[in-house]
């Protein structure tokens, strides 16, 4: 895949991305000296918040604008050096500015949920009324000032780290496949797109190339995976949600309730797809595998 990013920048090597970078860190600390105070002073009042969150947009526009340039290059092609080190260069300085910006949540909600609701429904923060609602929401699972710079810190080490290796790693792999006749080179994506070929054989060879493929690196998989599950059950106990998932319902703006209820609802109708399996394998002719289950 090739896009035309000119929309961002011109060119990997063009000097303004670091400068994006290091004048939003740059405003980060200002900001951060700015309203450290105010956000302790009990006379805080919800004009002051509005032009915090108007000047933190501004700040933080810039280092997004570019990280998305950033990833969106190293997308075109995970194996180029280049673009890692820029995806690299600008997780080091997201990181760094949500070091600086760590102090604001902890310090508004510091504040009495009285307080807070007033704020919420003022006047002055009606364009923010969704974030207010939101950080009331989070209020029982924010931590400390420091508690949160900490999280912050070590958050391109943790989750993030294993994210970032199984794209790399999973993102290499090419497959070789005969089509009529001609060998055909592969990416995941490709190989996986041949579960809906009308040929069962090359379905069933593609499905085991893939598979073989993904054994080969079983103990890195099993390993990243194991590393993020216990990140997320680590955190979320940190931050006193009842369990891991709660943490990602409360990110998804999903209640609880709602999500156990999909999952629910969907146990119970398995034995419909079952069904829909039994009949598909007699119109079909043939014992169904993974790789025919999308099969016309």
């Amino acid at each position: 895949m090739k896009w035309d990013l000119t929309f961002f920048y011109d060119s990997p090597e063009n000097e303004q991305i670091k400068k994006d970078f290091e004048s939003a860190l740059e405003n980060a600390k200002k900001l951060k000296e700015k309203y450290y105070n105010k956000f302790l002073d009990e006379n805080l009042s919800a004009l002051d918040i509005k032009e915090f969150f108007k000047e933190l947009e501004k700040t933080i526009e810039k280092p997004y604008f570019a990280i998305q340039y950033a990833h969106l290059y190293y997308a075109e092609n995970t194996q180029n050096v280049q673009a890692q080190k820029l995806v690299a260069m600008g997780q080091d300085y997201l990181t760094k500015g949500e070091i600086e910006l760590s102090f604001w949540k902890p310090l508004l909600l510091s504040h009495p949920i009285e307080k807070l609701e007033e704020w919420k429904n003022s006047e002055d923060l009606k364009e923010y009324k969704h974030v207010m609602e939101k950080l009331i929401k989070e209020k029982p699972h924010v931590l400390s000032e420091d508690a949160e710079k900490v999280l912050s810190a070590l958050q391109p080490a943790g989750r993030d780290a294993f994210d970032m290796l199984y794209e790399k790693l999973t993102s290499s792999y090419n497959f070789e496949i005969e089509i009529d006749g001609e060998m055909k080179k592969m990416t995941g994506p490709q190989i996986r797109a041949l579960r809906q070929s009308t040929n069962k054989e090359l379905r069933r060879k593609a499905m085991k190339l893939f598979f073989e493929r993904y054994k080969e690196d079983k103990i890195v998989l099993e390993s990243t995976f194991n590393s993020v599950a216990k990140y997320y059950d680590t955190e979320s106990k940190l931050r006193n949600y009842p369990k891991p998932i709660s943490m990602r319902n409360m990110a998804n703006e999903v209640d609880d309730k709602i999500v156990d209820m999909v999952i629910d609802v969907t146990t119970e109708q398995t034995p419909m797809v079952h069904k829909y399996y039994k009949w598909k394998e007699k119109y079909l002719g043939y014992e169904l595998t993974l790789a025919d289950i999308y099969a016309h």
